[in-house]
């Protein structure tokens, strides 16, 4: 049996599991290769990752039972191995453009990814995977993501320096790391739908003890690489140090990030190992990245040395006060005060100027990615505009949750400080409190089915969804007078 035979036999099992588990070791044994090797000649052959190519088949059909059969959400999540409606949600939004509950109601263009099929031609290329290639491994290997369990969050730079840190065995408490990077990195108190900057990287690992070095994609920066440039940069580092390094991408309508550990095709696929796909497998493997869907303007590497001297938590609590202070007071005070009048501009207008408004920008308020079609229809562009409903209130409020766990952590390390540090969690803890209350406006508890329309459509209750941004946005202004007193406390 030839590679294309394996192959093909691989994809009519995942045809025929798509509301089932899939392991990729048994895939693996169908395919007569190990798991890594499994995936290599995937995405070798299809151009496609192999768990990428699982879940855009996975939304397609559940798009399309949506469509034709009707029935709950949540159920339909169930079926097709999301261990809940968010995450669900959040996967159908980015992949298909509009929620889950809206295929039920009106018609919608939704994106199709259809069964694979790879003739014998691709057999000519005989799987040369490349001259040059390397895969890191870890000599003892943890549990890292259990079933069901991603890891302690899913901002993309904490998570991908958490990945990094868990693959050198240098996290213990999970918790804590995770919240302590987030925190020196400005992921908790950036604007929601946004990626910190490359400083914030470079302040977390000087903060951490690492030696290191920085480089974005974005043009005009003093540590700008071209894509050829950073390519060659990773595949050298990963040659001489033998050590992984850090990617954090924001690529049109979905994040990537995590500890590369190997690459293939002399650079142009990358081995990622931690944060973005999600292997839900029992076992999670390596997974392969085509530069061409990680490099673009967002993009933040990170190459990471020895640690020089290792900090102590106080020392760590102090700079990540000190930097909550910078990011609240300077920073991000420009970003928030356009993300938070753009958001109050689209509750408090009527809709149809709101509609009219963004046919006119061609921009979506508040969203992660303004994918433009002429000829999209007011309902279709309502759709796209229930973003600033869910999962914008997923997104700010779990950063100010870990805004406020971070906090709180630091107040039993620096007790000089603590009584400002508490008074910034209560704020921050507020709003996480009013974001619950944001989408009780149009009965969108956690877990429940789909958005009220009716009430959405209400400019009454818009108006009090608004009113509960601007105090979301009145506790940001206490919580940074709170750390502005922390920071100047010594």
């Amino acid at each position: 049996m030839n590679w294309v035979d394996r192959m093909n036999h691989v994809i009519e099992y995942i045809e025929d599991n798509l509301t089932e588990k899939i392991d990729y070791s048994v895939i693996a044994r169908l395919a007569c290769c190990s798991v890594y090797n499994l995936q290599r000649v995937f995405s070798f052959l299809l151009n496609i990752p192999l768990s990428e190519y699982i879940r855009n088949r996975r939304l397609t059909e559940a798009a399309e039972r949506l469509r034709q059969k009707g029935g709950r959400v949540l159920d339909i999540a169930v079926l097709y191995q999301y261990e809940s409606q968010e995450a669900f949600t959040r996967a159908f939004i980015k992949f298909h453009g509009v929620t889950p509950a809206s295929v039920k109601k009106r018609f919608c263009r939704l994106s199709v990814c259809p069964k694979a099929a790879i003739n014998q031609n691709h057999d000519r290329r005989n799987i040369q995977m490349s001259e040059q290639s390397l895969l890191l491994e870890r000599t003892e290997p943890l549990p890292l993501f259990y079933r069901g369990v991603k890891g302690p969050g899913t901002l993309p730079s904490a998570m991908s320096m958490w990945s990094f840190l868990e693959f050198l065995g240098l996290a213990h408490d999970t918790q804590q790391t995770y919240t302590i990077l987030a925190g020196l990195i400005g992921e908790l108190y950036s604007p929601p739908v946004s990626l910190p900057p490359a400083s914030g990287v470079s302040r977390m690992l000087s903060a951490m003890g690492f030696e290191h070095e920085v480089f974005t994609a974005q043009k005009g920066a003093g540590n700008y690489l071209s894509k050829e440039a950073m390519t060659k940069r990773i595949t050298a580092c990963l040659l001489e140090t033998r050590k992984p390094l850090v990617i954090i991408t924001q690529s049109g309508d979905w994040c990537f990030g995590g500890t590369v550990i190997g690459y293939e095709h002399n650079g142009e696929t990358l081995i990622n190992w931690g944060y973005f796909p999600f292997d839900d497998s029992a076992n999670p493997q390596p997974i392969l990245t085509p530069n061409n869907e990680w490099y673009d303007d967002s993009t933040i590497a990170a190459f990471i040395g020895e640690r020089k001297s290792p900090a102590d938590l106080t020392s760590v609590y102090r700079a990540g006060v000190e930097a909550a202070f910078d990011d609240m007071a300077n920073h991000y005070q420009d970003a928030k005060q356009r993300f938070f009048s753009e958001w109050l501009n689209a509750l408090r207008s009527p809709l149809d100027e709101t509609i009219g408004e963004i046919r006119k920008t061609r921009k979506i308020p508040c969203a992660w990615v303004n994918p433009w079609e002429e000829d999209a229809t007011d309902a279709e562009l309502v759709n796209k505009l229930l973003q600033i409903v869910d999962p914008l209130w997923c997104d700010y409020a779990e950063r100010r949750f870990y805004a406020a766990q971070f906090l709180k952590q630091a107040a039993a390390h620096l007790p000089q400080a603590a009584d400002a540090l508490m008074k910034a969690h209560d704020a921050f803890d507020r709003i996480h409190t009013l974001m619950g209350e944001y989408i009780k406006r149009v009965d969108l508890e956690p877990g429940a089915e789909n958005i009220n329309m009716d009430k959405f459509n209400n400019p009454a209750v818009r108006g009090e969804m608004a009113d509960i941004v601007e105090q979301c946005r009145l506790e940001e202004q206490n919580a940074a007078q709170y750390i502005k007193d922390a920071a100047l406390i010594p």
